[in-house]
């Protein structure tokens, strides 16, 4: 394990280490195709995010898409296939593994989906946050991964 997370899990040993915050908005098939702003999310601010308490912020069934697995250079981030299709229904993805996340270097992962709901399709896009509290964050470092996809 690296030495950083032996570090941290010595003086803490059941603390969370990362903090994951997860934002969304939603909007009927005719908004979301005649105004592009619907389908955009705007970036977060990190002194905000930085206020919020370790582990996962926001909407419980959201954040069930993502799981983290501490490792050798920080926390594995995976996509978990079912939870978001149980979450944004379609378009389906498969489980994959996004990346690293390391001390210092936040990530952003941008997600969209579809869902049928009270009579109308809805639109939908999700960012989340995810950054280690071990080290300063430098969020000119922050790392995107976009896997938004043509929903029409």
């Amino acid at each position: 394990m690296a030495e950083f997370l032996r570090e941290a899990l010595e003086r803490q040993p059941h603390a969370e280490l990362f903090t994951a915050r997860f934002r969304h908005h939603w909007h009927r098939k005719q908004h979301w195709r005649t105004h592009p702003e619907a389908r955009a999310i705007s970036l977060a601010d990190p002194t905000e995010l930085e206020k919020l308490p370790a582990g996962w912020s926001g909407a419980e069934s959201f954040t069930k898409v993502f799981h983290l697995t501490p490792g050798e250079e920080g926390y594995a981030v995976h996509l978990i296939s079912e939870a978001c299709r149980m979450v944004f229904r379609e378009p389906k993805r498969a489980l994959r593994r996004l990346g690293i996340l390391r001390p210092g270097v936040p990530i952003r992962v941008i997600l969209n989906g579809r869902f049928n709901g009270n009579n109308d399709q809805l639109y939908g896009v999700a960012d989340y946050y995810f950054f280690l509290r071990t080290a300063p964050i430098d969020w000119s470092k922050l790392k995107t991964i976009d896997l938004q996809e043509d929903l029409f």
